[in-house]
Order: C-alpha cells, then structure tokens, then sequence
C-alpha cells in the first residue's frame, strides 16, 4: 500500500513482491487499521520521496517517536500532529547520523514475566519506564510488587504480595495500553494466577493460536480461547512436552512455559522466538539455561 501511493507499481508473486518505480513520490497514505509496520515503512520512504506526504490513522507508539527522532537526525522533516496524524516533507538525501535506539518495552515485558513464574531472583536493565506504565500497572493489580530504580527492575519471590499472581482481566489495545504483542506473557501469568483470568483481544482477535500449543506444556486443563478472548482457570503448573510455535511472541511464551517445567520440552519452529529477541540464546545460558536449537531432522535422535 505504501509504495503504491508514493507512485511505484507493487506486483505479488507466488514467493516474493516486486516493486517498480523509478523513485518514490508524495502522496497521501490512509491507514485502514492502525499498524506500526505500515507507519515505519511510510516514514521510510517519505523521507526520501520528492515532495509532501501525508500519513493518516498512523500509529505513533514509542518505537514510531524513536524512528521519528533518527529520521529528524538524520535530516528530515517530519511533524506529527496529534495522535494519529504525520506530514513529511521528502528530501530525497539523507545524512549520517548517531543514534541509541530505545529499549525495548516488550521484551522488558517478558523478562519481568519470566522472573516472575520462574521464583528465581532476576534483575532487567533498561526497562522503558516511561513507554510501559499501563502494562506494569497490571502487573502490580495482579499481586507482583517490583523492586525498581529509574531504569531498572529487580523481580524476587518477594515480589508476590499475596504469595501467589492474583486473578485479573485485562483487554489488549493499542499503546499506551496493553497492546496485542503482549498479550502472551499475561496468559503466562494466568496459567499459575489464584483464579480465574481473562484476556480480551478485540483489535486482533484471531490472534489464538498459541493458546492450544501452550496448553500441551500445563499440566492440567485450563486454558480456553475463543475470538478475542481467551480464559484461563488457575492455579496450574507446567510440564514438559513437546508443542508447536505458531507466531512470535506466542513462541516466546511457548518457550518460558518450557523453562519453568521441570524436564525435557522440545518447540518446533522456535526462530519465530529467536528472531524477535537480540541475542537470545546467550541471555538464556547467562540465567543458567540448557538452551539448543536444532535442524528438523535431528529433533528426537
């Protein structure tokens, strides 16, 4: 869709897309769904179209104010106005620039998750503090008091005010809520919660898969999923087994379930999990983890 309003031709093959132009033009780009790959790929390739480019029903989270930030760096014009609204003006060039890119608030997320389940003593630096606040608030509505300074979290048993996660509800959204990619990580929580919890996901609700290849690593019958929401009847345990990964962060799941089971477990397709995280089968051997990755063919020899 991007390329097409900046003026190239976008042909679909059976295994890859090609795009035609001889350069890209501004235009007018009308999200019809909110999307933060679609706003990346925008900004992109507006800042070196010739001419103004306007993005409507863009998504501006944290990570589209830090690309925001490279670009101007990096000598684009780009203003934002409002929540949902972006005009660049394309200067075909752009300039070398330095820049730290933000941590990330997901896998933050994820840790905290991990350390949690785990009853491990855990310490996450670079927490994005200021891009997470919705998402740590629930959290601490579901019983985990973290220990924290101004850039990190240190997570221990203790951090469990009432001994155990807490029953809760939550509905996914957009940013600065609890947004879809994180939506796993709470089911996670669910699974040992003391009751009942409930997961709403009514922007993607389709987004289920991971939830009967979960249940394979539980060591009881608990979770059910349905469109756009998924229950979970704690206090379960998880177990070792073997089970499918079926998208990123519903793989990353798959996986802690893994490493808090007390055995074997084997996760087929798990560079969905791999490509998501920087560098994270060297984190998992620092916490101590028994951690491989194998060829199809050799699973099971």
């Amino acid at each position: 869709m991007v390329w097409e309003k900046l003026g190239c031709i976008v042909t679909e093959r059976d295994d890859h897309i090609e795009i035609t132009g001889k350069g890209f033009r501004g235009g007018e780009i009308v999200f019809p769904i909110s999307t933060v790959g679609g706003t990346e790929n925008a900004l992109l390739c507006a800042s070196i179209a010739e001419g103004t480019t306007e993005v409507l029903n863009a998504y501006i989270t944290p990570e589209i104010e830090d690309l925001i930030k490279l670009l101007r760096k990096m000598g684009a014009q780009i203003e934002v106005y409002g929540t949902s609204r972006i005009v660049i003006e394309g200067r075909r060039v752009l300039t070398v620039a330095n820049h730290t890119v933000m941590a990330d608030r997901i896998e933050a997320l994820t840790w905290i998750v991990y350390a949690a389940l785990s009853g491990g003593t855990l310490t996450i630096e670079d927490v994005p503090f200021g891009s997470m606040e919705v998402p740590l608030l629930h959290l601490e509505k579901a019983g985990i008091d973290l220990f924290r300074n101004s850039n990190s979290v240190h997570v221990s048993p203790a951090c469990l005010t009432a001994g155990a996660v807490q029953p809760f509800e939550l509905a996914c959204g957009t940013h600065p809520g609890v947004i879809s990619d994180m939506q796993a990580f709470y089911v996670l929580l669910g699974v040992v919660g003391a009751g009942t919890s409930r997961v709403f996901d009514y922007r993607y609700p389709e987004r289920i898969g991971f939830v009967a290849e979960l249940q394979k690593l539980v060591d009881r019958p608990c979770l059910e999923a349905k469109h756009g929401a998924i229950t979970i009847r704690g206090p379960a345990g998880f177990s070792p087994g073997e089970a499918i990964s079926t998208d990123l962060r519903g793989s990353m799941a798959i996986v802690i379930a893994a490493l808090c089971a007390d055995g074997r477990s084997v996760i087929k397709n798990v560079e969905m999990a791999l490509r998501g995280y920087n560098d994270l089968q060297t984190k998992l051997r620092k916490l101590g983890i028994g951690f491989n990755t194998f060829e199809p063919a050799t699973v099971g020899s």
